[in-house]
Formats: structure tokens, sequence, C-alpha cells
């Protein structure tokens, strides 16, 4: 398959810069309709006002995470972000001043976009230069049909354009990683050196954004090693591996991971060990402290590969595979498809490693997945055509770029905006996965509480409160949005919501059920809900004064208090290595010797101003789920 002529790559690079403009301009109609999510309301969002705040000001205060004094410089109505924090190296930095600085500018000088959406903004940025990136990749290699139509694959796919609006934590990352791997493919290719210092900025940038990028440089090697062995029958090795370029590709990455990491400027050794050490702790199991099991197993788990296979429009799927495995395909490129689908979906098989939130966590894998459909397409265009010579390639190629690109486009539009939560039909939709009793199957990230205030805001009956049992930190940081006469409650702080009608909304993300929940839905039918395929994914019960309500209270504080003593005494306990390994004797000695002998074990175990919390949470104990819960 050879590269285009040059006239012809400017003007397919002409339409897909058309196709990313339309993009953009649809894209800013539908921004408003994505609300935030439940890791950057936390992290990037608060940390980006926080970082602008430090430029501005130079006050080290604002590049800890956790403090709250003094607050940002914020123009309102802004949303509230001071409901939860986390460690400033448990966020990544980079896409986090970019979400500051667009806020800063758009929304509280010039008030072109409302706070949030000028936060999310620059996700909507990285997606174009990566569908740009991607096509003209494509175009200039393979020619201007699979330029056009990987793009298109790519920004067709209904979690993926999902993603485009609101994930400020892993779009950037796989547009930037994206991007520095088909630099990484052209230095080793032997083109100009500019593209090693290319491949080393976007690296360290990438790397500024999430620890996914200390797998480019394997990545590549790996790329290199295969091509090497796969053509080393050739007169000329098709891939030059560069010393000097390798030197400036390390030295580019540096400089950049720097440049972007405030936190590192007053502890260039101590900052990126704190943030990796985090890293290998929350990403593998085998690197967690004993006794924490987290949400990861200590195996290997095949849900990832499951993952790619069910949330990745089946055309997509097919035609990528074809793309791997035709003849018309160089040695080269196959190796840059294959080791570009298989670390970042294989790194997801190492023992203790964990995946959850459907495909996010390793989007790299999709940019190379639709570039190899679209070379999939173009050789069924060219099969087709050698048995129909007479029929326009233009045309035939156009037919067959519509035909597959109706079913995601279909799906886009059907699930928006709610695409997070999108099953194909190897799994039954959404309602298919939900009844498999797949993890996360629905809007697993609490966008869906936008839409959910926006409902309440119509219907609601005056002076009435809203309860958010899963991950009220998102819905709260809207509370700006409510209408009058309506407040945020929780039945653990505030007993005047007894008096009053209650809303209770919630995600039905089923692994973070507790009896409160189950006890509703069972006794109750919801007033409201959310769907999506025919799936659920929000509801909202609308609750009386009475003894139903007071019964349901109860149980809720009963959960909430077994949450904090659950919590305290793992807070003891991650002090010391050695508290985690003496918890471990002991609930081995008690195993299968019944609820009070284990008990008073436990009792003996922790501290006496501990003794409170320990039947609370013993029941959590003796079953080894000892990390912190969140509500």
């Amino acid at each position: 398959m050879s590269p285009n002529r040059p006239e012809r790559s400017a003007r397919v690079l002409g339409l897909v810069l058309c196709i990313a403009t339309l993009y953009l301009a649809v894209a800013l109609w539908l921004l408003p309709d994505y609300g935030a999510t439940w890791d950057t309301t936390v992290g990037e969002l608060p940390f980006g006002d926080r970082l602008v705040e430090y430029f501005q000001t130079g006050d080290e205060r604002f590049l800890d995470l956790m403090e709250r004094e003094p607050p940002p410089r914020v123009r309102e109505p802004h949303p509230d972000y001071d409901i939860r924090r986390t460690e400033w190296y448990v966020v990544h930095p980079f896409a986090a001043i970019l979400s500051g600085i667009s806020c800063r500018l758009l929304w509280t000088e010039l008030g072109w976009l409302d706070a949030q959406s000028a936060h999310h903004l620059p996700t909507l940025f990285f997606s174009i230069l990566l569908v740009v990136g991607l096509g003209s990749f494509a175009a200039k290699r393979f020619g201007w049909l699979p330029g056009l139509a990987s793009a298109a694959f790519l920004l067709f796919c209904p979690r993926f354009f999902a993603h485009s609006f609101n994930n400020l934590k892993d779009v950037p990352e796989c547009a930037l990683y994206t991007g520095a791997t088909l630099a990484g493919f052209l230095a080793l290719s032997g083109e100009k050196r500019r593209w090693w210092v290319i491949a080393g900025v976007l690296t360290g940038l990438a790397l500024a954004q999430k620890a996914n990028a200390l797998f480019i440089p394997i990545q590549l090697g790996v790329f290199y090693a295969a091509s090497r062995w796969v053509t080393r029958r050739e007169a000329e090795p098709s891939v030059r591996f560069q010393f000097a370029g390798a030197g400036w590709f390390a030295l580019a990455l540096l400089l950049a991971y720097y440049a972007v990491s405030p936190n590192y400027w007053r502890g260039p050794i101590e900052g990126p060990s704190l943030r990796i050490g985090h890293m290998l702790r929350a990403g593998n199991a085998l690197f967690s402290p004993a006794g924490e099991q987290g949400v990861a197993m200590r195996g290997v788990s095949l849900e990832a590969l499951k993952m790619v296979f069910l949330t990745t429009p089946p055309l997509v799927l097919g035609l990528g595979l074809f793309g791997l495995v035709h003849k018309g395909l160089g040695r080269r490129e196959r190796v840059f498809l294959v080791v570009g689908l298989a670390i970042p979906i294989g790194r997801n098989l190492l023992p203790g490693m964990a995946n959850y939130d459907g495909v996010r966590h390793f989007l790299e894998f999709l940019p190379i997945l639709a570039l190899s459909a679209g070379l999939g397409l173009d050789a069924l265009v060219r099969s087709v055509r050698s048995r129909f010579p007479g029929i326009s390639e233009p045309v035939l190629s156009g037919v067959f770029l519509i035909a597959a690109l109706t079913p995601s486009l279909v799906q886009v539009i059907r699930t928006h905006p709610f695409g997070i939560a999108y099953y194909n039909a190897l799994a039954g939709g959404l309602p298919g996965a939900q009844r498999s009793g797949l993890r996360e199957s629905t809007d697993y990230w609490g966008s869906s509480y936008r839409q959910g205030i926006a409902w309440l805001n119509e219907n609601a009956t005056p002076n009435s409160r809203v309860y958010v049992p899963i991950a009220e930190h998102v819905a709260r940081s809207a509370r700006k949005t409510l209408r009058n006469g309506l407040r945020f409650w929780n039945p653990e702080t505030d007993r005047e919501g007894e008096t009053s009608t209650t809303y209770i909304m919630y995600i039905t993300r089923r692994t973070f059920y507790g009896a409160f929940l189950r006890e509703l839905e069972a006794r109750m039918t919801p007033t409201h809900e959310l769907v999506v395929q025919g799936g659920v994914i929000l509801r909202i019960f609308r609750v009386e004064p009475g003894e139903q309500a007071n019964a349901l209270w109860n149980i809720s504080r009963k959960e909430e208090q077994r949450r904090k003593s659950r919590n305290r005494l793992w807070a003891w306990l991650k002090q010391d290595r050695e508290r985690l390994l003496g918890l471990n004797e002991v609930l081995r000695r008690v195993q299968g010797q019944g609820f009070e002998i284990g008990l008073a074990e436990l009792q003996a175990f922790f501290p006496e101003e501990l003794s409170e919390d320990i039947r609370p949470a013993a029941e959590f104990l003796m079953r080894g789920e000892l990390t912190e819960e969140k509500p």
C-alpha cells in the first residue's frame, strides 16, 4: 500500500480539518449537556483553579490540593469543588492547568461559556488534535480513505465521543500517548530527527497527564525489536535506532514533564516518587500494602479484554481485525498496529492489574483500532472494486464509508450524553450488560446528575430536600444550580429533612449499593428514571415523611456509621505495615470460628480508643475488605 501523492494528501488533510471544525461547532453546542464526573470534581477541576492561582500569586499553598485556605478566586456562579479533596500527587497537572486557564479566560474574564463547560473545553481540543493527527498520519502513509475513515471511526465510537466532552483525565492522555507513538514510528522509520524530539515532548506531557505514558518507551521498544525481527531478511532494515535521537527524546521528555508539573519545582525527586508510588499501589494489587485489596485481584483479570469486545462498535472491531491481517499491509506497519493494540490492552492482563470503568483506563488502544479499521475498510473496497472495475472508486468508497459509520453514529445519537454507558450488541446493549451483572454497566461517573438536577428543578415540590447516597460530591458540586427552595440533605448530619418531602437521587452503580438502596428499591417505585439503550442509569425516588421514611433513614444512618468506623480503623492500620500484617494473622486465626469469637480477637488487637468502631466494621474486616470506603 503506497502513500498518497502530496496534492491528494493535502486535500485529505483539508477534509479531515473540515470534519474536525464541524465536530467542534456541534460539540460546543452539546457541551453544556455533560456534567462533572466522579474523579474530576475532587481532582483536576479544583486543582486547575488552584494552579492558575499559584501562577498568578506565587503562593505555594495553592499547590496543596488538600488546603481550603485561601480559596482560589472564581467568578460566581461557579461549581463548588470544596466538597471532598484528595492529595495532589493523585492528580496529574497538565490538563488540570489547561482547564483552569480555560475557565479563568472563557468564564471569569469573558463570560463566553458557563464555568463547567469552560473547564471541560480543553478535553474537546485534545480530541480534535487526536482526530486530525490520526487522520493525517493515515492519509499520508496509506491513502485518503484510511485517513478519513480512521478519524471518523474514532470520533463516532460512542464511548470515545462521550469521553471527548468531559473526561479531563483519559482523553488528553490518549491524545498525547497516540501522538507520541506515531511520532516514535516516524523517528524509528528514519524520518527527520525532529520526530525524536516531538515524540519526547509528547511523552513528557502524557506522563504529566497520566502514568500510562510510562509504557510509551516500552511500546516503541517492542515495536523496534519486533520490526527488526520480522524484516530481518530484507536488504535494508525497516527501522533504525539512533543513539543521538534517543538522547534528544529523553531530554525533551524530562524538560516537558517538569515544565508542566509545578509541584516538582520544589521537590524534583520527592514529587515524582510520591506520584509513582501512588500509581503502583492504586493500579496493581501486588504493590499494595499487605491486606489492602482495593478494586484489584492478585491474579490475572480478563476484564479489560472483555470490555474491548463489549463496548466497541462491532463493525469497527471486525474491520479492525481485517485491517491487521489483509495482505496489502507492510510488515513494519502491521507490527506497529499489533503492538499498539497489544501493549495498552495487554498491560491490564498482568498479574494484579485492576481494570474498572469500562475502557477509559486503556483508551490508547482505540485510535490504533480505528486506524486498523480504516485500513480494513480500504482493503475491502479494493477487493470489491477488483471484481467490479467499472464502479467509480470514490463512489464505492463513499458508500462503504457511510454504511460502516451509520450504525456507530446512530448509537452516538441514541446514547448522548451518556455514551460511557454504551454496550454493543454482543453484550445485549446496556440492559444485557446489566442483566449479566457487568461492573459499571451504568453512568459510573455520575455526570447524569446534571440531568437529574434539571428534572428536580422542574418537578420537585417546594421546600424539598435532595439526598444523593452515591457520589454525593458530584451532585453537590452543582448545588448552586438547584432552584430556590431545594437543598441537598444527608440523614446522617441533618434531622430536619425527616419532616419534609425528600427526593433520593442516585446513579445505578450497583457495586456501591448498600442495605439502604436495596431496601428502597424493594419498597418503593421510582418517580423518575434516566434510560439509555433501555437500561436505567439514574433513579429518583420521592419519599414523604412518615414511618417508612424514618425506617429508611435509620438504615442509612447505620450504613454511614459503619462506613466511618471502617475508615477510622483503616486510617490506623495503614500507618504501619506491621499493623496490617498483624491483622492478617488475627483474621487467619479466627477464620471459621464464628462472629463473636472473631469480634473478641479484633477488640483485643485494636487500641482501646477504636473499640466503638470494631463491631460496626467487624463484618468487613472478617471478609478482608480493609480499604477506605467512600460514599
